[in-house]
């Protein structure tokens, strides 16, 4: 089974092919567009970013939209508040001081423009370990959740409409139970189980 895809729409320049060979997994699902098209959607995702294409969103899309974490240690708060504004991240400041001493998530990672970043401006953020959550067969909003309520961030990958009651997680990077450090992005893949190829 396969998948491709290609991008911009209106004037390709990448195209990227994944050919699964004896794929396993549940009979139910495999097919391309199950399998293989999450993959593509991952490698496209890579090379447009790294040849500066950026998507165009409609403002449906702008709900699931996503943003890469800017440094801030060392600014000042306010440069670092103008910094989120200019990206349209959400934040929260822990402490009192004037200058940003550490930030969670760390720099240069992939979380929903929806996520709030927390800038610590009295002290280093904290160290310490997680247990990451079993988000599979939850809901975006639900297993966004249980994510946040972990002391986690989650990046969604796949069938991401929040707008549907049968979009499930399926897939989820770092295994239920596992230990995590407080602030990791997890990749969570959902699809909706309404389709069967």
């Amino acid at each position: 089974m396969s998948f491709i895809g290609f991008a911009p729409i209106e004037d390709p320049t990448v195209a990227v092919l994944v050919a699964l060979d004896e794929p396993g997994g549940p009979v139910n699902l495999r097919s391309g567009g199950q399998m293989a098209a999450p993959v593509v959607g991952r490698i496209m995702s890579d090379i447009l970013h790294y040849i500066g294409l950026n998507p165009q969103y409609s403002a449906e899309d702008l709900a699931g939209r996503e943003e890469k974490t800017p440094t801030l240690k060392g600014l000042t708060v306010d440069e670092a508040i103008d910094v989120l504004h200019d990206v349209d991240l959400k934040f929260r400041i822990e402490g009192e001081g004037d200058k940003i001493i550490d930030q969670l998530p760390i720099p240069g990672v992939i979380i929903p423009a929806t996520a709030q970043m927390v800038l610590y401006t009295e002290s280093e953020r904290p160290d310490g370990l997680t247990v990451m959550p079993n988000v599979i067969g939850k809901t975006p909003e639900q297993a966004n959740k249980l994510v946040i309520d972990a002391g986690l961030y989650m990046r969604l990958s796949g069938a991401t409409s929040t707008y549907s009651s049968t979009i499930e997680a399926t897939m989820q990077e770092v295994a239920a139970g596992s230990e995590v450090a407080l602030g990791t992005v997890v990749i969570v893949e959902f699809r909706d189980i309404s389709i069967n190829d």
